[in-house]
């Protein structure tokens, strides 16, 4: 699970997960990049079949007539017929490998029932593990699932990702709480699943900046971290962006490290059979260059206390070059001060 907050309030989700029974027998097909190929649900949109080919283990004209082949068995399990949507060709020549050159094929239609076709991707959805989080209760348009196969093997990836746009709405000296089972409609418990050996990783990034150059602004609003609720060990890294004036982030994840024969080595803490009934994470939003504890008007209270500081070491400054001695500043005791 990646779920990013962004600076403005948004927040985007994303889950992947192996598919242990993949709903096709995948077609061998020559020549596609990383034996790869993807089916692609846009909620509200297309269904797409996408793959590249590199041109060096297949010509074009073998490529063209074998992406009926890959087609036809999507089309049998979604009962859909696709379009041929585009075909783009890029090719280079490289200093170091020479002649480099690629298709990329897409399929695609808008002909179909969505709520057929949203119950086919569902019914991938495993009973157990991060995916299980996944309802329809949060499907909308704009919803993404994509489905990988590898040609020649069983394996199989399920994504799915959604975003929550305004989803909180920032302002300075405010605490938030981002709680995930309550983001995602999900009333838990969540059983990690019982083929993740040491695997299920969980990244949140709070906040995200990537979307000012966007935009077009300068963030001036940062998180402060008050408290991790989760119920599995975890850590927080910083984020600072290159060359960006940019306020710094935080990755709350679950790679953590552990010493195996005195080498410190990373891995994941949930594992198989765990189960989280929780996941919360309460901050403050917090102006870009001041603490939480710390608010405009104590700023300027505290400049003001400083200036009369300065003030008082002037005087006694002027007062020893009169005298021509140094001044002694003895303390009182509360019983000799007079009221």
């Amino acid at each position: 699970m990646n779920l990013t907050v962004s600076f403005d309030g948004g927040i985007n989700c994303t889950i992947t997960s192996d598919i242990e029974n993949p709903p096709i027998d995948v077609p061998y097909a020559r020549g596609l990049v990383n034996g790869y190929f993807v089916v692609v649900l846009y909620v509200g949109g297309n269904v797409s079949v996408c793959w590249d080919v590199d041109l060096k283990s297949i010509s074009e004209v073998e490529s063209d007539a074998q992406a009926v082949k890959i087609v036809e068995p999507v089309e049998g399990w979604l009962g859909v017929s696709f379009d041929f949507n585009s075909k783009v060709k890029r090719e280079y020549q490289s200093p170091i490998q020479g002649y480099i050159g690629n298709i990329r094929y897409t399929f695609s239609t808008k002909n179909y029932n969505p709520d057929v076709i949203i119950d086919k991707f569902l019914s991938l959805i495993p009973s157990e593990g991060l995916l299980s989080m996944v309802s329809r209760r949060i499907i909308s348009n704009g919803t993404t699932f994509m489905l990988g196969f590898y040609v020649g093997t069983k394996a199989c990836k399920l994504t799915f990702s959604k975003s929550f746009p305004n989803y909180f709405n920032f302002k300075a000296g405010e605490t938030y709480t981002l709680d995930i089972f309550k983001l995602l409609n999900f009333t838990g418990p969540l059983k990690i699943h019982k083929m993740s050996d040491h695997a299920t990783w969980i990244q949140i990034t709070l906040l995200s900046y990537e979307k000012a150059d966007i935009l077009n602004v300068i963030p001036d609003i940062q998180a402060e971290i008050l408290n991790v609720d989760f119920p599995f060990e975890y850590r927080v890294g910083k984020i600072t962006y290159a060359n960006r004036p940019y306020p710094p982030g935080f990755n709350i994840e679950n790679l953590i490290t552990e010493r195996v024969g005195g080498v410190v080595t990373p891995k994941f803490s949930l594992t198989a059979g765990d189960v989280v009934d929780h996941m919360r994470i309460t901050f403050k939003i917090v102006k870009y260059g001041f603490s939480a504890g710390i608010e405009f008007p104590n700023v300027i209270g505290i400049s003001i206390i400083m200036i009369c500081v300065f003030v008082s070491i002037a005087i006694l400054y002027k007062m020893r070059k009169h005298k021509g001695g140094q001044p002694t500043i003895k303390s009182s005791s509360p019983s000799s001060l007079n009221t």
